[in-house]
């Protein structure tokens, strides 16, 4: 019989990550003893199939790497015919014995595959755990390529220096908030929702481009103010309160309403760094 209180180690060598899980042997006590006597001499080692994820979970599928296959995004829903919607808790772990998946986050209601038994719980303090100094982040590269949307590439990665706790806003003369995949899982972070309605408090700067004004509803502070954004955001900002603002043709234009700077992508980088240089009452000359 499988002794109560196993652990379980899940490594992602990729980003140096590692999480510790809970065997839920009181639930299924089978299906744990399978799984533990599988991993208690070795590591049981799996290749990321795919990953899929919204603002609100990240599911990893991972099977065994007897041919790594590397597929899709957060607009790969592989097999998403098979799937049903469930409710799964925030870090369980689902076994097939051939298969497992990881989910995480505060509320599941998208589709994940139905198949497989919740083997393990993922430990609270690493559901919210926020990388720190010394970090890194990979990036993506969005571009406009002729699709219905935007194309994405892999980027660099983005080395971090600083903690969101430590942050001190009295210390800053603006804030700017980059667009891309970040603002969707940055919102989850109280901490970070702080900041920015301590900058819009103090009448701080505060620039936001393309999926950026994402983090701002989120803190509360667009009711009654006019900006612009990927034109995908458009239903938050007007249900903040906000009054979009169109861009032009070329998606190159800036939005200035108060200390508030917008723009719709990256083609409006030189309207929106002018804008924002000009409410920091800098200048810049060459």
């Amino acid at each position: 019989m499988l002794e109560m209180g196993k652990k379980i180690y899940v490594d992602f060598p990729e980003s140096k990550i590692r999480v510790v899980a809970d065997l839920c042997e009181e639930t299924e006590p089978e299906m744990c003893e399978i799984l533990w006597n599988t991993i208690k001499d070795q590591p049981l080692r799996m290749a990321c199939m795919h990953t899929m994820s919204t603002g609100h979970f990240f599911d990893a599928k991972i099977r065994p790497s007897a041919s790594p296959v590397k597929s899709g995004t957060q607009a790969n829903p592989v097999g998403r015919h098979k799937w049903f919607l469930c409710d799964l808790k925030p870090g369980q772990m689902l076994y097939t014995l051939s298969e497992m998946s990881a989910v995480y986050g505060d509320h599941v209601t998208e589709p994940l595959q139905g198949s497989g038994t919740v083997v393990a719980q993922v430990q609270e303090c690493y559901l919210e755990d926020f990388k720190k100094a010394g970090d890194f982040v990979r990036t993506a590269i969005h571009d406009f390529e002729g699709d219905q949307t935007y194309s994405e590439k892999r980027g660099h990665n983005f080395a971090i220096n600083y903690d969101f706790d430590k942050v001190d806003v009295a210390d800053y003369a603006g804030l700017v908030v980059p667009g891309g995949r970040a603002p969707e899982y940055l919102r989850l972070n109280e901490r970070v929702l702080e900041i920015v309605r301590e900058f819009d408090a103090a009448g701080k700067p505060i620039a936001a481009i393309c999926h950026g004004p994402q983090l701002l509803v989120s803190a509360g502070i667009l009711k009654g103010r006019t900006c612009t954004c990927y034109a995908a955001v458009k239903p938050d900002v007007v249900a903040a309160g906000a009054t979009w603002y169109d861009f032009n043709a070329t998606a190159s234009n800036a939005v200035v309403d108060g200390n508030l700077v917008t723009a719709p992508a990256w083609p409006a980088h030189p309207a929106w760094i002018a804008a924002f240089v000009k409410l920091l009452g800098a200048q810049i000359s060459i």
